[in-house]
């Protein structure tokens, strides 16, 4: 009798590392597996002590299904874990557990009160001997009662019952049961020849087989929602060891629900993505959005992957990931700074949105700012203005990727037809202005000035060369302040900090302006260097289309091209 505890108490012991299978051994995959996936994989292990009131010492958990006994998983799992036990490989007496808490026994032990014992021996292992001289670990699987060792007992293999001679084969799901009278006959299943000699089972136990490895699927993989007690209400049913079996079924069909329909509901259908285009400043696309269509999800952003090519050969992507900006009923996701040069690139986006713990990708759009161009070039309600507006733009693409030798084979306007091309202003008819005065207006200033130049990337950037050779303070005190006339006519005023100063030489140092508008690339500004509220450099007067005298050949015509575009911007948003 000793000894046939002694074995139960082993296997428990082994059974308890099982239980503890972390979440993140099993949440690598990035695609959630099905239930039926799921349990073809894994199987899943319980240690209950619900005959001393304990319930689930361990709740369900998951364990990999690769082939090895449920003693060699067991202890496998409670050496990675540092799970200490009584015992060896091949008896365990006990594991770690304060048996000094008093036992709340069950209604069918109450005519035995008299030979059980209100707490265990106080040396912290729930182990055999522990709360009655009966007490001890035995184990089921699927519901079969167990008479052997964990050593003999391999989940999904035959073995021969031990008590009946006939083969079985053993399923999935192992319970540690810790037994305080009739050697086992408190725990309720069939097949427990030892009970027979105590007067029987006291109880039968209904099968929770699926309940349990519903349980371990969720605590261990899926993930359970704070905000949702179903595995909370389910983890009850399953401890109380007479749940009937309608209450079990119908906590199984609340977990299959669960997991269903929080990780494995419909994806939603085709989401409708529109665009349209910011020209105002610098060159943006915006990416509308529905909200009824996003706002199901928990978290969702737009991921676009841009190219970038080394002459006519596509080198590598750059992925940008934005974030919404909910506008009356639309999210717009605005991709920002796309270089003139990039105005035929193809970008394709995706959004990526997240829902109770699964990531659904919709499909990828293919779009480009030529592709809004000739789209509103074709519309036969697009104003003459608009039309003009995409044609330049399109031109200045093209005549930029000429410049810079950048997908000349796929220039921005191949495509125009001859009644959009004749929307194009003549370039030869294209001038520029001569505003570029240094007014003097402060002839001891430290900070002098050493010229001007324009940036023609991602926005047209006036960039402001100063010295410093006279200036003993710091480079970071200094800001540039400008003024000049907006496209609605009225002076404004505009301050940039040493943010955005960078060294171009030993004294050197540029001040780049990029505030201005496509449409006020004309505009005439005055700029001067202030330290704190004191000016300290002379007021230069300067417009970005001065930039253009003196120019010649592909660069002549570039500026030429970018001028007839904001004159056409002005026309269009004057």
């Amino acid at each position: 009798m000793h000894i046939y505890q002694k074995v139960l108490a082993t296997i428990v012991a082994v059974s308890m590392m099982l239980c503890l299978l972390p979440v993140t051994a099993l949440a690598a995959e990035e695609e959630k597996l099905t239930l039926e996936e799921l349990r073809g994989k894994y199987g899943a292990v319980t240690v209950e002590a619900y005959n001393i009131g304990q319930g689930f010492l361990v709740e369900p958990s998951l364990y990999v299904k690769d082939g090895r006994s449920a003693g060699e998983i067991t202890v496998d799992f409670l050496t990675s874990k540092h799970i200490s036990y009584q015992g060896s490989t091949s008896y365990f007496g006990g594991f770690a557990f304060d048996d000094k808490i008093p036992a709340e026994y069950p209604d069918y032990l109450t005519p035995y009160l008299g030979e059980l014992e209100a707490v265990g021996d106080g040396d912290g292992y729930l182990a055999e001997f522990d709360y009655s001289y009966y007490a001890g670990w035995v184990f089921t699987i699927n519901d079969w009662w167990s008479s052997l060792g964990a050593d003999t007992a391999y989940p999904g293999k035959e073995i021969k019952d031990y008590n009946t001679g006939e083969m079985v084969m053993l399923g999935d799901v192992i319970r540690w049961h810790y037994t305080v009278y009739g050697y086992g006959a408190d725990c309720g299943f069939p097949g427990n020849v030892m009970a027979e000699y105590m007067g029987g089972n006291l109880f039968t136990q209904e099968d929770k087989t699926d309940l349990l490895f519903l349980l371990a699927a969720i605590n261990d993989y899926y993930g359970n929602l704070s905000t949702d007690d179903v595995y909370e209400q389910a983890l009850a049913v399953a401890a109380d060891p007479l749940a009937s079996a309608e209450d079990i079924s119908a906590q199984e069909e609340a977990l299959t629900s669960y997991i269903a329909e929080t990780f494995f509901a419909d994806a939603p259908e085709s989401i409708e993505i529109y665009h349209t285009l910011n020209l105002a400043s610098d060159i943006s696309i915006n990416y509308v959005v529905a909200a009824t269509d996003l706002d199901e999800f928990d978290s969702f952003y737009l991921s676009c992957k841009v190219p970038t090519y080394e002459g006519n050969t596509l080198g590598a992507y750059t992925d940008v990931e934005i974030q919404p900006q909910l506008r009356g009923s639309y999210y717009y996701f605005t991709l920002n700074g796309i270089t003139a040069v990039q105005i035929n690139d193809i970008i394709e986006a995706s959004l990526i949105m997240e829902k109770n713990g699964r990531i659904y990708t919709s499909d990828t759009d293919e779009y480009s700012v030529a592709a809004y161009a000739y789209a509103q070039l074709s519309k036969s309600n697009s104003t003459e203005a608009l039309k003009t507006l995409c044609a330049e733009l399109l031109r200045y693409g093209a005549k930029t990727q000429l410049y810079k030798g950048y997908r000349t084979e796929a220039l921005a306007d191949a495509d125009m037809t001859p009644q959009q091309l004749a929307l194009l202003t003549e370039l030869d008819t294209i001038t520029f202005g001569n505003n570029n005065q240094d007014k003097n207006d402060l002839p001891t200033a430290p900070i002098t000035w050493e010229g001007k130049s324009l940036d023609l990337n991602s926005k047209v950037t006036l960039k402001y060369i100063f010295s410093t050779s006279h200036y003993t303070g710091s480079v970071a005190d200094l800001s540039l302040r400008v003024s000049s006339v907006n496209i609605e006519g009225d002076m404004v005023s505009n301050t940039v900090t040493s943010a955005k100063v960078y060294n171009a030489s030993k004294n050197w140092y540029v001040f780049d302006l990029d505030t201005l508008l496509d449409a006020e690339l004309r505009t005439v500004v005055s700029a001067a260097v202030y330290h704190g509220d004191t000016q300290v450099s002379s007021t230069l007067v300067y417009s970005a289309d001065t930039y253009g005298n003196n120019k010649s050949g592909s660069l002549l015509t570039l500026c030429k091209a970018l001028f007839s575009y904001s004159d056409s911007a002005k026309a269009f948003f004057g």
